[in-house]
């Protein structure tokens, strides 16, 4: 093994096994000899090129050298030396030449110092001084100073409100006195004295009411309507300010048309605003209401005029009389008065007669033989109005009914007034038969019985007299047709029926051991 060491310098090259080297490193190669094979190692060491970089200040008539090269002039300069190992070394020289004497201008403000040479100066002037640099070389420098004055600017400033000033950085809108220090233009303190008064905006405000459907002129406008309503006027304030002047506006509600429909009784009165109100008509009054606003009331007055009547009427017996709260049933003569839906009395004269009761003045019965029907009734009346008609339950009519089984009858009468009154009959069997007197009662109209009320709804209350309570007692309710639509039984005099019928005309009937105590027309109504 052969062993080579090379160095060189940078930026310089080796050539070797035909490459080009420029970096440091080992490098080998193979020599091929004619006996045997040699192996070359090359140790390659580049050598830096140093630079380097000089400054440098000299005094007036000082020089540097370097190199071969002496420098007396203020430049830069380049220079190319060979160092120990034998590569370059560049040396880059700025060389900086102070000068024996020097002008220097400045400013200051006032109350500052300008420090030069370790002397201070606070006045404006020309000094010469001898000054010695940080490099030990002595010079002559000529001060040029000026000393800046500090501004003072005092300023009375009268705003309107809502106006504002600006001053340097502040904004000020309210009256009082303020100080602002700003930078003038030479840069040095100039001292503003504010005194600031802020003038207030005279304002008036007008309050003001209108009725509704009016309107009010103000500044030249008609408003209708409530509300703030405000105008500026320029300069009319004090200093030349604005003043603002409002109306303040209350549109008052008017209430509505308020309609009366009033009645009165004949002679009454109704009073509207004061007068006394008796002739049916229609008045309107106007009111100034409670705000000051008119108010339209309209009347329509009626008047209700006291009714008087004379009633005369005739009743069947047995017949009540219903007028208002008034219920007759025996004859009255007399005036009744009595209170309308509209609250006016009204008087009615009323003459109340009954007609003369029907009474059984004859009643033969012939019984039934049992073989054929040979039963038969015959009946005579009084009282009432003749002529009777006559309807018996098997739908007859006259006074004389025959060919009669055995069995119980049913005969309703009629007299020329309407008036009707039911009767009971029984045919016997012949070997029955006894004589039945007539039905009837004297002193007890249709018998020992009184119904009521009469006509009924609902519940009819019985009466009855002249019978032996200790027995019982048997009621029957027959239709026209002679059909038994109730029954009741009980002991007493009073009872309480609650007869489920349709409305309609009725004949109550009562017995006690198959004696008929009495009879009573009644009539119920659906309510």
């Amino acid at each position: 093994t052969l062993f080579i060491d090379s160095t060189i310098c940078q930026g310089d090259a080796v050539f070797y096994n035909m490459n080009t080297l420029t970096s440091s490193g080992v490098y080998l190669d193979t020599l091929i000899g004619t006996d045997a094979a040699t192996i070359q190692q090359l140790a390659l060491n580049v050598l830096p090129v140093r630079d380097t970089a000089l400054n440098v200040s000299l005094c007036f008539g000082e020089s540097i050298t370097v190199g071969s090269s002496t420098y007396t002039a203020a430049g830069a300069y380049t220079d190319i030396l060979l160092s120990s190992v034998g590569c370059d070394s560049v040396v880059f020289l700025n060389l900086n030449v102070l000068q024996p004497t020097d002008t220097l201008i400045a400013t200051i403000c006032e109350g500052e110092a300008f420090t030069l040479g370790g002397q201070f100066f606070t006045m404006s002037g020309v000094y010469d001084l001898a000054v010695v640099s940080p490099t030990g070389c002595q010079s002559m420098v000529q001060l040029q100073l000026t000393a800046n004055p500090t501004l003072a600017t005092n300023l009375s400033v009268v705003l309107c409100e809502g106006e504002s000033i600006v001053v340097g950085s502040n904004t000020y809108n309210a009256s009082g006195a303020y100080t602002d220090t700003l930078m003038a233009a030479p840069g040095c303190d100039s001292i503003v004295n504010l005194n600031l008064t802020v003038l207030d905006i005279p304002g008036d405000t007008l309050e003001a009411s209108v009725c509704e459907g009016e309107s009010y002129f103000w500044n030249g406008i008609d408003y209708t309507q409530t509300g703030l309503y405000c105008d500026t006027l320029s300069g009319g304030g004090a200093g030349g300010c604005d003043s603002i002047i409002c109306l303040d506006l209350t549109v008052l509600t008017v209430a509505d048309t308020t309609f009366l429909n009033e009645s009165i009784c004949e002679g009454d009165a109704y009073p509207f605003n004061g007068i006394e109100l008796n002739t049916p008509g229609a008045y309107t009054e106007v009111y100034v209401a409670s705000n000051g606003c008119d108010s339209i009331v309209m009347l329509d007055l009626t008047v209700t005029p006291v009714v008087e009547a004379v009633l005369d009427t005739t009743l069947c017996p047995g017949q009540a009389l219903f007028l208002g709260p008034y219920t007759f049933r025996e004859p009255f003569q007399g005036e009744l008065q009595f209170t309308s839906a509209s609250g006016c009395d009204s008087i009615i004269g009323l003459n109340l007669t009954y007609y003369d009761s029907l009474r059984l003045d004859t009643a033969l019965i012939e019984p039934d033989d049992g073989d054929f029907f040979g039963g038969s009734i015959y009946v005579e009346f009084t009282g009432g109005t003749p002529p009777y008609s006559y309807l018996w339950s098997d739908g007859r009519t006259g006074p004389f009914i025959d060919l009669l089984p055995s069995g119980e009858y049913f005969l309703i009468l009629t007299d020329e007034n309407g008036c009707q009154q039911g009767f009971y009959f029984k045919v016997p069997l012949r070997d029955e038969f006894s004589f039945t007197p007539p039905i009837r009662r004297p002193g007890h109209g249709n018998g020992g019985i009184k119904v009521s009320p009469n006509p009924f709804s609902r519940e009819l209350e019985v009466k009855l007299s002249g019978i032996d309570e200790e027995r019982p007692v048997r009621l029957l309710l027959y239709n026209f047709a002679g059909q038994v639509v109730y029954e009741e039984q009980g002991l007493g005099l009073h009872y309480r029926l609650q007869p489920q019928a349709p409305a309609g005309v009725y004949w109550l009937a009562a017995e006690q051991e198959g004696v008929r105590i009495g009879v009573e027309r009644v009539v119920r109504v659906e309510r």
